[in-house]
């Protein structure tokens, strides 16, 4: 199964960005079993590249465990490792970092194929430039951008195997 770069639905709680003119991008993955949102937040932050980045966060005093996943999961709590609910609905959920800057995006969709689509997407906050009345990405992220889309891809790929591990 393939990583596909995707349009935002225009329904979708990351199409804020899209309407603010901020940077947002998303993909999408297809796999056979009927997956919901639950299930897919925790095989995607419980899977190997997530548990490493995981991982590192703690060293920067965002520490999480596979306790937290769970409750993430199941809805218990809004704060998790370097992220908070900012929204969540029946098959979506959008998660800020705790600087406010970017958020991450998972959504699971039933296309007319039978299987489920698992979505993942970032939204990037404009920043305002010092001394310029124009907010834009930040050098770091536009010079970083191809890494981050590639990530993107890994990370995703990443909770599908961990979602066909669980068949």
């Amino acid at each position: 199964m393939t990583i596909q770069a995707t349009e935002i639905p225009s329904s979708a709680l990351l199409h804020g960005h899209v309407e603010r003119g901020e940077y947002a991008d998303a993909f999408y993955t297809d796999i056979s079993d009927s997956v919901n949102l639950s299930a897919y937040i925790r095989a995607f932050y419980s899977s190997r590249v997530m548990r490493a980045e995981r991982f590192i966060l703690k060293f920067i005093g965002k520490p999480s465990s596979a306790d937290q996943v769970e409750m993430l999961a199941t809805g218990e709590i809004c704060e998790f490792a370097a992220w908070s609910v900012a929204e969540r609905l029946e098959n979506e959920i959008l998660l800020p970092d705790f600087h406010d800057r970017t958020c991450s995006w998972l959504m699971v969709s039933y296309p007319s194929t039978g299987k489920t689509r698992l979505h993942f997407g970032t939204g990037v906050h404009r920043m305002r430039q010092q001394g310029e009345g124009a907010a834009g990405l930040n050098m770091f992220f536009r010079a970083t951008n191809g890494l981050h889309l590639l990530y993107s891809k890994v990370l995703l790929r990443s909770a599908r195997n961990q979602l066909e591990k669980l068949d």
